[in-house]
């Protein structure tokens, strides 16, 4: 008997319709509203069409997320020099370790890289990077 109840009541919402009314009213203000229940007198049930055109915000369109960049250095090397002045004049922000001075980054770079004993070792957005070069550095920076 309870299967039986069920099926009757699954038909009967499966019947009914999947959707609701929809009012589209005027705000005193001027401003158009939406609103699953009538408003003013001069409510319109609003009925949307089968394709709904859909307006983008094009501010977004032309954001873009900032990389990630860390590079690991020491305090005598040339090319960790260049690297960090070419990051520098892109504005583009780093976070530098110098490996002579912290243990932790010296661990993090042999992690990252074991067999690579040189610096400046650069991770542009999970990219490793050995040395410096400007074409690999545009290269890494304009993936993402």
């Amino acid at each position: 008997m309870k299967l039986y109840i069920s099926f009757i009541l699954s038909g009967l919402l499966l019947s009914l319709p999947g959707y609701a009314e929809i009012y589209k009213c005027q705000a005193a203000n001027g401003q158009t509203i939406y609103s699953s229940k009538q408003c003013a007198k001069t409510a319109e049930i609003f009925t949307p069409t089968a394709s709904p055109q859909i307006e983008f915000d094009n501010t977004l369109k032309n954001t873009q997320t900032k990389p990630s960049v860390d590079i690991y250095i020491t305090s005598w090397c040339p090319y960790c020099k260049k690297a960090m002045a070419y990051l520098r004049s892109e504005n583009i922000a780093f976070n530098s370790y110098d490996i002579e001075k912290d243990s932790r980054a010296k661990a993090k770079k042999h992690q990252l890289d074991p067999g690579y004993s040189g610096v400046p070792l650069t991770v542009i957005n999970g990219q490793l990077l050995k040395g410096f070069s400007k074409g690999r550095f545009e290269r890494a920076l304009k993936k993402k």
